[in-house]
């Protein structure tokens, strides 16, 4: 297995050549404000850990590197605006985001709809003419982040994250959040790999469910760092889930411990990958960074 500082040198360069594709879909329409919105939003930086497991699938099983850097645009375009989207005061009415300004604060909360609304459509647009892959592909592509991102998937999680302590009760109520909050996208970085490389069967849903446990211990890191991280590291406020009155695993009363969830989630996903054939050796280095992150 690879070394995790093996693993950031790999993510560091991925993230390089990544983030020159993300800037040169920055648009050039009618409204400068817009444009200036969306450019403002792209280079927000980020780990990029959803389209490097993107890459990392795509490129083991043999994929056009056009094909999977589309994937990886698309979803990192959706993952990107939906931030954007639960950064504003009806939603999680957040002030800072990587460490900078969210985007409604930056310029205004019409402008930061505005910009989530068009990334959604960017993201689209860049699979649909993606060149190299055939209309196959791209329709089986376009269908799988649609479904991640609609009312199966991220609206659906940010839609019951509002509800917060109100529905959740226990821990499955938390990990059911998660697994559309957050795992959904996870879920669709892994298939979408797959689906780059002509990856079709049993294979595909081995990677659906690897990516959607990672999602969902991705998240419930998040939690623990929500409470005990450090705010520089994390470029955000900490404790703010708890003082909104949101589900974590630190805030619902069950019979297991916050760290006993978590270290469950961890050994779930390990197994998950050893269920893969022929998978990248770097998947179980990649559960190990999202296991011991700091932000």
């Amino acid at each position: 297995m690879q070394t995790e500082a093996s693993l950031q040198d790999q993510l560091h360069d991925f993230c390089g050549v990544f983030n020159d594709h993300l800037r040169a879909l920055a648009p050039h329409g009618p409204s400068q404000r817009l444009n200036d919105a969306i450019a403002y939003a792209l280079e927000g930086g980020g780990k990029r850990l959803r389209p490097f497991l993107t890459m990392v699938i795509a490129r083991h099983h043999g994929a056009h590197e056009s094909t999977m850097m589309a994937a990886g645009l698309a979803l990192e375009l959706i993952h990107t605006y939906s931030l954007i989207h639960d950064d504003l005061p009806a939603m999680d009415d957040d002030d800072l985001r990587r460490g900078r300004p969210t985007l409604h604060r930056q310029f205004d909360e019409a402008t930061a709809i505005l910009a989530g609304d068009a990334m959604q459509s960017m993201a689209f647009s860049v699979l649909a003419n993606e060149p190299t892959a055939d209309p196959s592909m791209r329709m089986k592509m376009v269908a799988e982040l649609s479904r991640a991102s609609g009312p199966e998937g991220i609206c659906a999680g940010q839609d019951l994250d509002l509800a917060g302590l109100s529905n959740a009760r226990n821990h499955q109520d938390v990990l059911a959040i998660a697994k559309h909050k957050t795992a959904a996208m996870f879920r669709a970085s892994c298939i979408l790999g797959g689906l780059a490389a002509g990856l079709a069967g049993p294979i595909l849903d081995q990677y659906g469910a690897f990516g959607e446990s990672l999602g969902i211990l991705f998240q419930l890191r998040d939690d623990m760092l929500d409470e005990t991280g450090d705010e520089e590291k994390m470029g955000k406020k900490a404790g703010k889930d708890r003082d909104a009155g949101k589900a974590t695993i630190w805030s619902v009363d069950d019979s297991l411990s916050s760290r006993d969830v978590l270290d469950l989630a961890h050994r779930e996903t390990l197994a998950l990958i050893g269920q893969i054939d022929n998978k990248p050796p770097l998947l179980q280095t990649v559960c190990e960074f999202v296991m011991a992150r700091s932000h």
